[in-house]
């Protein structure tokens, strides 16, 4: 029994449909890249000023004005998140030319977004007047709670800093070099005083005389004298 053997005509249309089907698909992926890169970077836009009044809102202790600003620094940061911490976003990043920028945008919303849902309402529940002494004194068992909250903090910050570990903005283009560069350093500055802040809150009460009196020697140095550690 002869088998039948394909002419011409049907391998070409074949061949134009297999041709059709990866160039929809294609077009499909840079449609769903653009969108993405379009939500993206206005909102990554949006969290920028934002991150400037959070730290007015910490500074003056405007607790209804904190919390506001950290649920619209949330918004921001989960809408830029969603558009392209996808898998068809993470194939377009090998792409030669435009894949480190993908990446770069990419994770610098995954970094702003673990910051704005894991550090920020950590550090707006807590009640800066536990830092300040109340007539002359610090309230040490208030102090020790806020070990947990801290260590909460600093790791959701060192996720954020995780993130941004390959990351280079300055090889972005310049209409989002400028966000991506400001919001990086936010995260560069905040992830390293969490942490430290991490390391001596356990210890803070005791340090304090929880467990009984503590002496500590004060030494000043000023450059009043040529060597002023002594010597020739």
């Amino acid at each position: 029994m002869s088998r039948a053997i394909p002419n011409r005509r049907t391998i070409t249309v074949i061949a134009w449909s297999a041709f059709g089907v990866v160039a929809v698909a294609l077009v499909a992926v840079a449609a769903a890249v653009g969108v993405g890169a379009f939500i993206a970077q206005k909102e990554l836009r949006a969290a920028v000023p934002l991150v400037a009044t959070l730290q007015d809102d910490f500074a003056a202790d405007d607790r209804t004005q904190l919390s506001a600003s950290v649920h619209e620094l949330q918004q921001h940061a989960s809408t830029a998140r969603g558009a392209v911490d996808t898998w068809l976003w993470q194939a377009a990043e090998q792409a030669p030319f435009i894949g480190s920028t993908l990446h770069a945008v990419r994770q610098t919303a995954v970094a702003v977004d673990d910051l704005a849902e894991g550090v920020l309402p950590v550090l707006s529940d807590m009640d800066p007047s536990l830092l300040r002494p109340q007539g002359g004194t610090f309230d040490l068992a208030a102090l020790s709670q806020l070990a947990e909250p801290v260590s909460t903090a600093a790791a959701a910050s060192g996720a954020a800093a995780d993130a941004l570990a390959d990351v280079d903005p300055s090889g972005t283009p310049g209409a989002l070099r400028g966000p991506l560069t400001q919001l990086s350093q936010v995260v560069a500055a905040l992830h390293p005083a969490l942490t430290r802040a991490d390391q001596i809150m356990p210890q803070l009460p005791s340090m304090m005389g929880q467990d009984g009196p503590q002496y500590y020697l004060l030494l000043v140095q000023n450059n009043a004298e040529a060597r002023g550690t002594g010597g020739i």
